[in-house]
């Protein structure tokens, strides 16, 4: 009878402990929590941009694509996606500024806000229809050696 007495203490002080723990949302984020990726519009990237112009805006298409039919955003840095593990050190001491990453769709670029999100890089943004959504609202474009 002790023998389920003191189990029985036990098991109601386990319980009271699990209870008191501090729920998960109160818990220290992770480093992995904190950097995020934010996936926009167009229309909230030109906001964006215009409300910060410090904000730096990366072109991950090839050479022929920024100078090519849809153009390229003035002030944006060209970077091709397919070299981004050399040009990503560029940054490195620019981890905590927004960076608004176009491509042609979206695609390329969701691609390099991950891996730049993996770097350690806190405020990426990546623009949701690329340059074709850009070009379909009639956004200001440049073309060639502008």
């Amino acid at each position: 009878m002790k023998s389920k007495n003191v189990l029985l203490v036990l098991m109601t002080m386990l319980l009271f402990q699990c209870a008191s723990e501090k729920p998960a949302a109160d818990q220290p984020k992770t480093a992995a929590a904190e950097n995020s990726v934010r996936n926009i519009s167009v229309e909230d990237a030109k906001s964006l941009m215009e409300k910060n112009p410090e904000a730096i805006i990366l072109d991950v298409r090839t050479p022929e694509e920024y100078d090519g039919v849809l153009g390229h955003i003035s002030g944006s840095i060209l970077k091709p996606v397919q070299e981004i593990d050399t040009w990503a050190p560029e940054f490195a001491n620019r981890k905590n500024a927004e960076i608004v990453i176009f491509c042609r769709s979206g695609g390329r670029s969701g691609r390099a806000a991950k891996y730049l999100n993996d770097l350690g890089f806190r405020n990426i943004i990546n623009v949701e229809g690329g340059m074709t959504a850009w070009n379909e609202k009639g956004f200001p474009v440049e073309k060639g050696d502008n």
